[in-house]
């Protein structure tokens, strides 16, 4: 119980602020690898799990939600017996 008192002791927040602030250049390359690192291992995951069931290509979409454009292959949809 005592630690959670900690946690919303006004004291901590102002410590990390100015902990944050003095050392900003530092704090953003902090903040922009665990970003990075989040990211990595998302993808390194989800590829595994395509993997694991049985998949080596994959579509992806761009910002727009467009399906992106691949350098290796072409992707064709039939619909009805119809290119």
């Amino acid at each position: 119980m005592n630690n959670l008192k900690k946690i919303f002791d006004r004291d901590t927040w102002d410590e990390i602020f100015e902990s944050i602030s003095k050392n900003r250049t530092r704090t953003i390359i902090t903040t922009i690898g665990v970003f990075w690192g989040i990211f990595i291992y998302i993808a390194l995951a989800g590829s595994a799990k395509g993997l694991e069931n049985g998949f080596d290509e994959a579509l992806m979409l761009d910002a727009e939600g467009f399906i992106a454009e691949g350098s290796g292959e072409n992707f064709f949809l039939v619909k009805d017996f119809f290119l």
